[in-house]
């Protein structure tokens, strides 16, 4: 039998997502990094497991202009993968968002995209990483403070985005220290930190399902 080498190509919109996935993948398929990570203006990372490689390409948000589908275009081109999947965040709607992929990026087949949290409800990658979260407790402390500014009636206040309950959770479980700053930043996330993260957890819905999803795209060797 002859086994021929696979290129796969994962497009995700930023960098948190090409951090979790890195170490997804990583983890569930013992792929490692080629290379250094620079910045949040990073636009891929590749992984690789003997000759086998991973691209996660990101696109720079879920609306990307005529640019970047050309220069994504010319990248598929040039890097020629034996398949090309797309890792969203589902949004408020799951339904719409997949419709709205399929037609930005003229897919055919909507069974290569996959939306974040869990690839059936609405939702995004600060969802699924709540449901991982190994110190839930922080979490509960969290909903008392949205709970408490919901009853603020002498000011207009804002609910703060998920990526800031999540940043807060990793703040409380870092020391506090420039590096320990540095660390909960998304380019700088270890989502490998079984102390912080449940990432190994196959009886999770949340991971099981982006599992199976990639299981018909990378090989374990």
């Amino acid at each position: 039998m002859i086994i021929v080498d696979r290129k796969v190509m994962i497009v995700v919109e930023g960098i948190n997502d090409m951090i979790f996935l890195k170490d997804f993948i990583s983890v569930h398929f013992d792929y490692q990094l080629k290379s250094n990570i620079k910045n949040n203006s990073t636009i891929e990372i590749e992984l690789i497991s003997g000759n086998d490689t991973i691209i996660i390409q990101q696109i720079f948000g879920n609306s990307p202009d005529e640019n970047i589908l050309k220069n994504l275009k010319q990248k598929i081109n040039s890097y020629q993968p034996n398949d090309v999947i797309y890792i969203f965040d589902a949004d408020l709607d799951y339904n719409e968002t997949k419709k709205k992929i399929k037609q930005t990026f003229s897919l055919i087949n909507e069974n290569i995209v996959y939306l974040f949290p869990n690839n059936r409800d609405a939702g995004d990658l600060e969802c699924l990483l709540e449901n991982i979260a190994k110190k839930v407790e922080i979490l509960d402390c969290w909903e008392s403070f949205e709970n408490c500014l919901v009853e603020i009636s002498t000011i207009e206040v804002s609910i703060p985005a998920k990526k800031s309950k999540i940043h807060t959770y990793l703040e409380t479980l870092e020391p506090n220290t420039k590096l320990g700053k540095q660390n909960c930043k998304e380019i700088n996330r270890n989502y490998k930190d079984i102390e912080k993260w449940n990432i190994k957890d196959t009886k999770s819905d949340y991971i099981n399902s982006l599992l199976s999803f990639l299981n018909k795209y990378i090989i374990k060797k």
